[in-house]
C-alpha cells in the first residue's frame, strides 16, 4: 500500500535533517498555503531560476 504524501515527505525531511543532505539532493519546498504558493509562482522568480512542480492529490 502507498504512504500517504503526508508521511512520505515527513521522511524525506527527516533523512534530509538527519544526514545533513545538500549539494546533488535537493528537497524543494512544500506548502499548502495558497498565498505562499502564489508568490511562488509570481513571474518575477523566473529570473532566478525557479522551476515548479505541481503534485495533484489522487
Amino acid at each position: 500500500m502507498v504512504r500517504p504524501y503526508r508521511e512520505r515527505r515527513a521522511v524525506l525531511e527527516d533523512l534530509f535533517a538527519r544526514e545533513g543532505l545538500g549539494a546533488l539532493f535537493t528537497l524543494c519546498p512544500n506548502t499548502t498555503d495558497r498565498a505562499t504558493a502564489q508568490d511562488w509562482l509570481d513571474p518575477a522568480w523566473g529570473e532566478v531560476g525557479l522551476k515548479v512542480s505541481l503534485r495533484i492529490p489522487y
